[in-house]
C-alpha cells in the first residue's frame, strides 16, 4: 500500500489543466450513469464542525475521502480542514493507497468552478469576481484562467489584508466592497468560510448573462439572490437534498443537475452550487497515485 504525505502529493506536480480534465471526465461519467456516488455521511461533534465520509466509484477507480472541517481551528492557529483519501483495489477491495487529501480537495474544487463555467458561462466572459480569496479562491481563479479568456479579476474579503494579499499574488483588483466586486461581473465565484456570517450578495447586483458558482454552500448568496437566477444547478441533487434536511439551503428553490445543463441564451443568469463530490477526489487521487508510482514518490507500507 502506497502512503503519500501532503508533501508527496504536491511533489507529484499534477498540473491544473490535468485536474480540470479529470474533473470534466468524471462529470461526463456521472452524466452517463457510470458512477456510484452516495451522499456524504457526516458527524457533527460540535457546533459548526463536521466530519464527512465520502465514498465513490468511477469505473475501476474506487475509494473514500474522510475529511474533517473544524472552522474554529483558525483561532487555534490550525488548518480548518484535514483529511485522508483511501483507494481500493477493484477486484479484491484491499486498500492500495492512502494519501493526504488537502491539495487534492483544493485543486479539484477550483477545477469544478472552471468546468462548470466552461459549460454554463458565456464563452466571451472576461470579468470575474472572487468572493473569499483564500486557497479555494486561488485554485478557482487559476483554473478559470485556463478555461476562459479572462481579462480582469476582482477580489473581495471582509479583511482588507486578505484581498490585498490575493490581489498582489494573482494580479487582481482588490474591490472596495462586496457590491463593487459583484456588480458587472460576468463570473462570480464564492469561496467564503462556511458556516460564516449571514449571506450578503443581493439580487440587484447580478448582471444579465452572469454565471455564478458557489463553492461555499449557502454562505454568500441571499435566498432572494438565488431566486433571481434563471437556471440553478448543483453537482449532485441527492447530496443537496441531504444537506437541506440538515438545515442548509433553507428556502432555496429546487436545483437540477450540473452534468445535464447547458447555457441556452446569452442573457440567462445561471447559478451553480458545487457541493464537493467524492468522485472528483477519487479521480484526481487515482491519477496522483499513478504518477507517484511512476516517479518513485511516497512510501510503500504493509
Amino acid at each position: 500500500m502506497l502512503f503519500l504525505t501532503s508533501a508527496d502529493v504536491e511533489a507529484v506536480r499534477l498540473e491544473p489543466a490535468d485536474v480540470i480534465d479529470l474533473v470534466a471526465a468524471a462529470l461526463s461519467q456521472k452524466a452517463a450513469g457510470s458512477v456510484e456516488l452516495p451522499p456524504k455521511l457526516g458527524l457533527s461533534p460540535q457546533p459548526g464542525a463536521v466530519l464527512h465520509a465520502m465514498p465513490a466509484r468511477i469505473g475501476d477507480a474506487l475509494g473514500m475521502k474522510w475529511i474533517a472541517s473544524f472552522p474554529a481551528n483558525r483561532t487555534r492557529g490550525l488548518p480548518p480542514t484535514a483529511g485522508l483519501i483511501v483507494l481500493n483495489d477493484p477486484d479484491t477491495g484491499a486498500p492500495t493507497a492512502v494519501l493526504d487529501a488537502d491539495w487534492i480537495t483544493t485543486a479539484r474544487t477550483g477545477a469544478v468552478a472552471a468546468v462548470a463555467a466552461r459549460h454554463l458561462a458565456r464563452a466571451s466572459s472576461q470579468v470575474v469576481a472572487i468572493i473569499g480569496p483564500g486557497r479555494i479562491g486561488t485554485a478557482a481563479l487559476r483554473a478559470l484562467r485556463l478555461a476562459l479568456p479572462l481579462r480582469s479579476a476582482r477580489a473581495w474579503a471582509p479583511r482588507a489584508a486578505a484581498k490585498m494579499r490575493f490581489a498582489a499574488a494573482l494580479g487582481t483588483e482588490a474591490a472596495a466592497s462586496l457590491e463593487d466586486a459583484v456588480r458587472g461581473a460576468e463570473l462570480i465565484v464564492t469561496s467564503a468560510p462556511w458556516p460564516g456570517g449571514p449571506p450578503s450578495i443581493e439580487p440587484g447586483w447580478i448582471a444579465p448573462g452572469a454565471f455564478a458558482c458557489a463553492l461555499d454552500y449557502d454562505a454568500s448568496f441571499t435566498t432572494e439572490a438565488v431566486a433571481r437566477f434563471d437556471v440553478r444547478v448543483t453537482d449532485d441533487v441527492p447530496q443537496m437534498d441531504v444537506a437541506r434536511a440538515k438545515g442548509s439551503f433553507a428556502k432555496w428553490p429546487r436545483f437540477s443537475e450540473l452534468c445535464e445543463a447547458r447555457r441556452k441564451q446569452e442573457d440567462q443568469r445561471i447559478f451553480c452550487a458545487a457541493l464537493g463530490l467524492a468522485l472528483f477526489d477519487v479521480a484526481v487521487a487515482t491519477r496522483v497515485v499513478q504518477l507517484a508510482r511512476e516517479r518513485g514518490v511516497g512510501r510503500e507500507v504493509n
